[in-house]
């Protein structure tokens, strides 16, 4: 199987790529094409098992990855940083920068998006033309001024979007900015994203506010700190200390979510929570609980491909209500369907945590979060950030680490909050991410 780099560089940009067994030769595309059926027909098993074998199936995940790669890169879609998203957690490297270095070429592809074309005319270097190969700069180096570049070549923080929480292996020693990605780490504190690399959204919490250039790329800023720009929502005062199953691999859905346990556990900490603020328990709650936890641990369907639910939330619930056994009546294709549903979206909620903020909203975020971090809007991010402020000696009032993106239930699209703050008409604030 296809372990290198480079090698899938190639693969993925080739016109054609052809697989020979003996005497049999067959398109790369014909195979890869009817593996990613059977796929799909295994993911509708009900309980799980025949989607857990292919998983495990020894180079699957590289040729899946290898379908979609080359699929988008007809269509003049692929992005590179999609590209080295998806491709650490499969391929190896002999040197570490080669998971930035081997896929540069990649981004020639993108010269022809309207994207490129717009940043040409203002003036606004590519991340290809930004990002030169050099073996002499260290492994923490090579990943920190690729991340920057990606930032000035974007006008955005869409970098944030691919860090994902790791634990450091024994033979990597590097240290990031928290702010850049650990190309080389695949050994993810979570089971995947919140909003996944690469899937459109619809969200903006930002208000289309751009990253502002200028103060974040000033030449007297220290390399590995990036200046960033927004609001602050609030601290985080609570986190729920509950466990969320893969939704693929356990034969009842109430066993992966487990919503009744951590339904009780949800009142009791805002029932606390309220009381020590002399305030009520918020309108969500009372309305209608389940409802609104439900679509907090599904992240409001940010694992589908367009981050938003397809099927009215009531009707979610009611099949979930109805999955304790894990049978479905023969014949009924709208709950095999709905239930198959919330097995997707529900795979977003693996080493998650769900939180509550001293105002009492909820939210869904890595496993990593903690009481008292707090959560953001950052212009140039669609997505709230949660940040934790510095303690150690020497690091400036205003310096945190990026914790992660976070669903926050109300506050996804900041065109349409309810509470429009007075803080969007106010100057941002500053923060130093370290």
């Amino acid at each position: 199987m296809l372990t290198g780099s480079r090698v899938y560089q190639e693969v993925v940009v080739a016109r054609r790529v052809d697989m020979i067994w003996g005497d049999i030769l067959l398109p790369l595309d014909f195979i890869t094409g009817l593996i990613v059926s059977v796929y799909g027909i295994a993911k509708s098993a009900e309980d799980g098992r025949w989607h857990r074998r292919i998983k495990k199936a020894s180079g699957f995940s590289p040729v899946r990855t290898i379908y979609h790669d080359r699929k988008a890169h007809r269509e003049g879609k692929l992005n590179l940083l999609n590209v080295l998203s998806y491709a650490r957690k499969h391929l190896n490297a002999t040197d570490d920068r080669d998971y930035v270095f081997a896929f540069l070429a990649i981004n020639k592809n993108l010269a022809s998006t309207d994207k490129a074309k717009l940043q040409d005319q203002n003036g606004v270097p590519s991340l290809h033309d930004l990002v030169l190969p050099n073996y002499l700069d260290s492994v923490e180096d090579v990943y920190t001024n690729f991340a920057r570049a990606a930032v000035q070549s974007s006008s955005s923080l869409e970098i944030l979007q691919y860090v994902v929480p790791t634990k450091l292996s024994t033979e990597q020693k590097y240290t990031h900015p928290s702010w850049v990605p650990n190309w080389a780490n695949r050994n993810f504190v979570c089971g995947s994203p919140i909003f996944v690399a690469g899937v459109p959204n619809h969200l903006s919490t930002c208000r289309g506010n751009l990253h502002p250039q200028a103060s974040s790329m000033h030449s007297n800023i220290n390399p590995k700190e990036l200046h960033v720009f927004g609001h602050r929502i609030d601290c985080i005062g609570k986190v729920l200390k509950h466990s969320f199953k893969h939704a693929y691999f356990i034969p009842t859905l109430k066993k992966a979510f487990g919503l009744e346990e951590l339904l009780s556990l949800l009142r009791s900490s805002l029932e606390q929570m309220a009381q020590d603020k002399g305030a009520e328990l918020p309108e969500w709650f009372v309305r209608n609980a389940r409802e609104t936890l439900l679509r907090t641990v599904l992240a409001d369907g940010a694992f589908t491909v367009d981050h938003k639910l397809h099927y009215p939330i009531e009707k979610l619930q009611a099949v979930y209500q109805n999955a304790g056994s894990g049978l479905v009546v023969e014949g009924n294709e709208e709950e095999i369907r709905l239930r198959q549903y919330l097995r997707q979206t529900g795979e977003v909620a693996s080493g998650k945590r769900v939180f509550l903020m001293g105002g009492l909203d909820i939210g869904l975020a890595f496993s990593t979060v903690r009481d008292g971090d707090i959560v953001c809007i950052l212009y140039g991010c669609d997505f709230p950030c949660v940040l934790r402020r510095c303690t150690s000696d020497g690091s400036s009032r205003n310096s945190y680490s990026f914790v992660g993106l976070c669903f926050l239930n109300g506050w996804m699209d900041g065109a349409r909050n309810s509470r429009d703050w007075d803080w969007w008409r106010e100057d941002p604030e500053e923060f130093i991410l370290v």
